[in-house]
């Protein structure tokens, strides 16, 4: 009986020890959690004032003023267009080997235009 009651106590004790080792990890592991989570917090509200900052960014009245500050970029005129025969000749190409589907001194470009803005006239595209 006595031995019985010292094995007991024995293991008494060691399954206290192994309560106390359990919920000592569960506590660090919590207090990882938590630390995971407050930086899940703070890296989540970067990302909200980094999109914020890329609108802002994009925005047309920004890229309006810049445009207009440090571009200088002005309307297409007619004549900054090149169709594929003079483009081949200011880079150096042969203009023979160019095959034009369409009639040998059509406008390619001039006639993408025309057709992306029906209310233009041949006259008006190549002014």
């Amino acid at each position: 009986m006595k031995y019985i009651a010292i094995f007991l106590t024995l293991i008494l004790a060691l399954a206290a020890a192994g309560r106390f080792h359990a919920e000592a990890q569960v506590r660090k592991s919590q207090d990882e959690i938590d630390r995971l989570d407050r930086e899940a917090e703070r890296l989540g509200a970067e990302v909200e004032k980094a999109r914020l900052d890329v609108e802002v960014l994009e925005s047309a009245s920004r890229l309006s003023k810049l445009n207009s500050s440090k571009l200088a970029l002005g309307t297409v005129r007619a004549e900054q267009l090149l169709d594929d025969r003079r483009f081949a000749q200011v880079i150096g190409m042969p203009t023979e080997e160019i095959e034009s589907p369409v009639a040998k001194n059509a406008d390619v470009i001039g006639n993408a235009i025309g057709m992306a803005d029906p209310t233009l006239t041949e006259k008006a595209v190549n002014e």
